[in-house]
């Protein structure tokens, strides 16, 4: 069973075992530095490292509502992160970078509901411009600052550089930055701008997985 989630004009996936699933954790920002084959991801961005209110957002499917999700960067200390309040399985949360070195740290994020399972990504910390503050749960998006600052800023490439390239030649869109806050809560409503709902991915996967249950 696999979620794919849009956030921000990037794709997070993860995937599980239909057997014993739950809590299934899926980060969406910041975007997974490496993909599963090791390879730089085309939506990496660096993520500022004098930051100390750097934004964090996942979604926790689970039989059960979980009664905690923390995050923790380079093996910190965990931080409580918050559910938002219009859509339960987000939730919200801030890290402090700032005492790490630049440099590829790893980010965890961790949900006790049915059980207590934890999910890894890898993020880049370097001197990026820091996010704006924003009201609300969404705040501190977007995540690094000006896509293109943030683009610009990876050294080995990202999306849009003459460094990474698809097989075949072409080069990956550039982010497109969105016109307030954080993108995740615009791609949840009917009308938007195409975006595929993230929520949609996984209740669809979650349909297919209780119907398969309830045939065998």
């Amino acid at each position: 069973m696999a979620v794919i989630a849009v956030d921000n004009n990037a794709v997070a996936y993860a995937a599980t075992g239909t057997e014993d699933p739950w809590p299934l954790v899926v980060i969406t920002a910041p975007v997974s530095r490496r993909l599963d084959s090791g390879d730089l991801s085309p939506y990496a961005y660096s993520v500022c490292q004098s930051g100390t209110r750097n934004p964090v957002r996942a979604l926790v499917f689970d039989l059960v509502n979980p009664s905690a999700v923390t995050v923790s960067a380079g093996g910190g200390a965990a931080v409580p992160m918050t559910q938002d309040p219009q859509e339960p399985r987000l939730w919200h949360g801030e890290w402090d970078a700032s005492l790490l070195a630049p440099g590829e740290i790893t980010l965890t994020v961790s949900a006790t509901g049915t059980i207590t399972r934890s999910r890894e990504t890898k993020v880049l910390l370097e001197d990026v411009p820091c996010p704006a503050e924003l009201p609300g749960p969404d705040a501190g998006a977007p995540d690094a600052g000006p896509a293109d600052a943030t683009v610009d800023a990876s050294a080995d490439g990202g999306p849009g550089t003459d460094a990474f390239v698809f097989p075949d030649g072409t080069l990956p869109p550039r982010p497109e930055e969105p016109a307030s806050g954080c993108s995740c809560r615009a791609t949840g409503a009917p009308g938007g701008d195409g975006a595929i709902p993230p929520i949609l991915l996984g209740l669809l996967c979650l349909l297919a997985w209780r119907l398969r249950r309830r045939r065998s």
